[in-house]
């Protein structure tokens, strides 16, 4: 039987060896490699030698991968719980280096799984081996270099791309301190799939079970201990990568023969043959697209928000995570693959695809199924911020169909790499993610609402129904004037605060209406945010106090997360927000009387975002003693049953909606042909996905400034809601 066409490792070295000299010093090297790589084939054709022969490799791989990326989820969880500025800046940077250096270094790497694999078992010296592993060092240094120059640049590439221009200079700080993480990177990338390729899995494995502890002690140390946030990040991931390269080189040294048997010292043979590596090295790189497609997304999310953007960093970890199972299984059926063709055994060799094929999909429909069920319990544990909370919770439901998807691939792409046909993966990755996925996602998130933004529609899905939010609301907006725009739509009671307000209607169809129209509607001069208002209302009856407390002389750019985050130290904030009507200052509301004692006392005369700020306790706060509250409602607002409707707004009780309803874009403003009533001064309903904006409806406490932004839903309304 004809060994199938791949490409082979000898299309890489124009000599075997340098010198009948470098031959004569490697017979008795020789005679050892041939006796090891042999060995690895040479076994019976049946179901469970296969299967231990995969499972051999893979499983060192399973908790290899898990841990590398625990170490990841690690990371996002200490930056998840100092607050999502730090977490988003931090994705940011992240996503930025993965896309635009990380990826595209890695796949050309994957040269190395398919050209040592083979010249394992198949080249006549094992020096062989060590050319083509520093052949591929070479090319990346060079590529690193380059790569170092555009990401100098990523902050004007980031605002360009439409990121907020705040968040992408915290960004570039991040990105430039990472700049030696990519060399490091790029090195103990090609030692772990060298020494893959050879079989030795279980020297990493070693490695980083070392690394795992070290790694939760530096997330500390930078993190908490000395409170650098995103700096603090990136300069933790430098230091562990030069611990993994420096634990490489002394369990190389010290425990093993592997450097003695393969290194070559340098030579020129490592400065040929650059085509040839490069070859498969880029179709590789874009054989990867599918973690880069991910990656794309998440970046683009930025332009969505902050809480977008801290969401799917939780969600892309935790999916990374998982399918570090198949990677691992994929993983080792490539390199007994690559041995078993460089054996010439290509009957074994198509029996290991199936093989590892179906032990991949079995373990995707099991992971699948373990995201869906405990994707609230993920989301809690990865933030405490109650909006990241509900948009990590809905993200999953897309996830955990896409992770079984993607899982089956990452095995049939495996297959073919290690035959060498990268360009295949290549091209099918290319059309599948980025030719269709990609620009329809884009398509459906620009104009739809829908690619990340799905998830808000999944939140808002779960409200009330008939109760909507008011925001950008004139300072001195009066009730009658609310209640003048909102008339055509059956108003049942109207409830303003400073800056932001709710309508609650007798129906969800009026809320519907109202929500469509009167978006964007002008009020005393400005365009109001009408949507839908999330979570369920106080209990009228609920006892009411206010801690409050307003900041001064806040820097510019300052955002209410920074506030948020300052004041978190105090305690537990429920509220937060910069008023941009008065310059420099900010409004923070805590849930506790002490937490706010506190804040006047400890955080007065501190620094945020370097520069000092000054604390005051709002006036007219109710105090702890505070009266029971009650709102009610006027007499024509009641809801009793002798509540009347005009005769145009009466329904049937199985009303259903009328063409006259319906929501075509080229609905008139006039809801009735019959009769000639307005329903909004203006119906422009603004399409940006900047616009969107969740909302939990929580009403504030009392007549006070109250911010948009806050942090006030328990997590058991979070569920209640969900459920």
């Amino acid at each position: 039987m004809q060994t199938p066409s791949v490409f082979h490792y000898s299309n890489l070295v124009s000599r075997d060896v340098e010198s009948d000299s470098l031959l004569e010093d490697n017979k008795l090297a020789n005679a050892r490699y041939d006796t090891i790589s042999h060995s690895q084939v040479e076994s019976p054709f049946n179901v469970l030698s296969e299967l231990r022969a995969v499972l051999k490799y893979s499983i060192p791989l399973v908790i290899t991968f898990l841990m590398g990326v625990g170490n990841r989820v690690w990371d996002v969880w200490f930056l998840g719980n100092i607050g999502s500025k730090a977490l988003a800046v931090t994705s940011l940077g992240h996503l930025f280096t993965t896309v635009a250096g990380l990826s595209i270094g890695s796949g050309i790497l994957s040269a190395i799984d398919t050209l040592v694999a083979q010249a394992y078992t198949g080249a006549r010296y094992p020096h062989t081996i060590g050319i083509i592993f520093q052949r591929g060092l070479i090319v990346m240094f060079i590529f690193a270099m380059l790569v170092a120059i555009v990401w100098i640049n990523a902050e004007s590439i980031l605002v360009l791309m439409g990121q907020d221009p705040s968040l992408a200079s915290m960004a570039q700080i991040y990105i430039i301190i990472s700049i030696p993480y990519m060399f490091l990177c790029f090195t103990n990338t090609a030692l772990r799939k060298f020494l893959q390729s050879i079989g030795e899995m279980e020297i990493t494995m070693y490695l980083i079970f070392i690394q795992f502890p070290l790694n939760i002690a530096s997330n500390y140390f930078f993190l908490v201990y000395l409170n650098l946030s995103f700096i603090g990040a990136a300069i933790h991931i430098c230091f562990m990568s030069f611990l993994l390269l420096l634990l490489y080189i002394l369990y190389l040294t010290l425990f093993t023969q592997i450097i003695q048997t393969y290194w070559p010292g340098l030579t020129k043979e490592a400065f040929h043959s650059w085509t040839e590596f490069l070859k498969l090295g880029v179709p590789g790189m874009l054989s990867v697209s599918t973690d880069w497609a991910f990656e794309v997304c998440a970046l683009l999310a930025g332009v969505l928000g902050e809480i977008s953007l801290a969401a799917q960093s939780v969600v892309i970890s935790i999916n990374n995570l998982l399918l570090m199972i198949p990677n691992a299984l994929s993983t080792g059926m490539s390199v007994r693959l690559g041995h078993l063709l460089g054996a010439n055994e290509p009957r074994k060799a198509k029996f290991c695809v199936t093989l590892s094929t179906c032990l991949a999909t079995t373990v995707t429909i099991l992971d699948s199924l373990l995201l869906y069920v405990y994707r609230k319990t993920i989301a809690y544990h990865f933030s405490t911020d109650p909006e990241v909370i509900e948009a990590i919770v809905q993200l999953l439901n897309i996830a955990c169909l896409c992770h079984f998807v993607t899982g089956f691939g990452i095995v049939l792409s495996a297959a073919l790499n290690a035959l060498g046909k990268q360009f295949i993966v290549a091209s099918l990755n290319l059309v599948s993610y980025y030719l269709i996925g990609l620009p329809f996602g884009l398509y459906l998130t620009r104009y739809h609402y829908w690619g990340l933004e799905v998830s808000y529609y999944f939140i808002m899905g779960s409200s009330d129904g008939n109760r909507v939010y008011l925001g950008n609301l004139p300072v001195n907006v009066s009730k009658s004037e609310i209640e003048s725009v909102f008339k055509n739509y059956n108003p049942v009671e109207v409830t303003l605060k400073e800056r932001f307000g709710f309508v609650e209607f007798d129906n969800k169809v009026d809320a519907d209406d109202a929500i469509h129209d009167l978006h964007g509607t002008k009020v005393s001069g400005s365009r109001i945010v009408v949507e839908r208002a999330l979570g369920p209302r106080r209990r009228e009856n609920r006892e009411e106090r206010s801690y409050r407390v307003v900041i001064k002389n806040l820097p510019p750019r300052t955002t209410w997360q920074d506030v948020k985050d300052f004041m978190r130290k105090a305690g537990r904030v429920v509220f937060a927000d910069v008023l941009k009507d008065c310059d420099g200052e900010g409004v923070v509301e805590f849930a506790q009387y002490d937490d706010m004692k506190y804040a006047l006392r400890e955080l007065d005369d501190k620094k945020l975002n370097g520069q000092r700020v000054r604390l005051e306790e709002a006036s007219g706060r109710r105090g702890r003693s505070s009266r029971s509250y009650r709102r009610s409602r006027s007499p024509r607002r009641s809801r009793s049953s002798r509540r009347s409707r005009s005769p145009r707004r009466s329904r049937s009780p199985r009303r259903s909606r009328s063409p006259r309803h319906s929501r075509s874009p080229r609905r008139s403003s006039r809801r009735y042909d019959d009769e000639s009533v307005s329903r909004s001064q203006s119906s422009e309903r603004s399409n940006s996905p900047r616009d969107l904006k969740v909302y939990d409806g929580e009403e504030p406490l009392d007549e006070e400034p109250t911010p948009v932004h806050r942090d006030s839903i328990d997590q058991g309304e979070i569920e209640e809601r969900d459920d």
